[in-house]
């Protein structure tokens, strides 16, 4: 989790739109702990955490990431909203969201319009300086070819 946190965000949101969801409770934990987290990630969690069960929870279940996250937001974490995501990522879990919302009478809670993006900052993009000398041997870089 430190060499994570220690990353730029741009490996953040690759790494929690990659992982295995099963083994990853602390991971998430920590990103959603960081009010500096970017609102892209942040909103990747919320969805994928599935906060649809909050119209159906329990007495006395534990607080969910969903629960968090919006405590979180409520409190004004969150602010940066630099990356991108496309669209289709989160359609699934808004789409399976809004189906269960729209048969409740009345909302247990509201989703902040952040969480629906769009996130159309830039792309999130790992440059690790050994890809180059992997690829064209050390100390070279790609040739560039100018079509005439």
């Amino acid at each position: 989790i430190e060499f994570l946190l220690s990353q730029p965000q741009d490996f953040w949101l690759l790494y929690v739109m990659s992982m295995n969801w099963d083994q990853n409770d602390d991971v998430v934990n920590a990103i959603i702990d960081r009010a500096d987290a970017d609102i892209a990630i942040i909103a990747v969690l919320f969805w994928y955490s599935g906060p649809s069960i909050l119209f159906n929870k329990p007495e006395g279940h534990p607080e969910t990431n969903a629960e968090r996250i919006l405590k979180n937001l409520r409190a004004g974490w969150y602010q940066d909203c630099k990356y991108w995501i496309p669209r289709s990522y989160l359609a699934g879990c808004v789409t399976g969201f809004l189906k269960v919302a729209l048969g409740q009478d009345t909302l247990p809670f509201e989703v902040p319009h952040l969480l629906f993006g769009p996130f159309k900052g830039k792309k999130a993009v790992i440059d690790f300086p050994l890809d180059k000398e992997l690829r064209f041997g050390p100390g070279k870089s790609p040739k560039r070819k100018h079509l005439g």
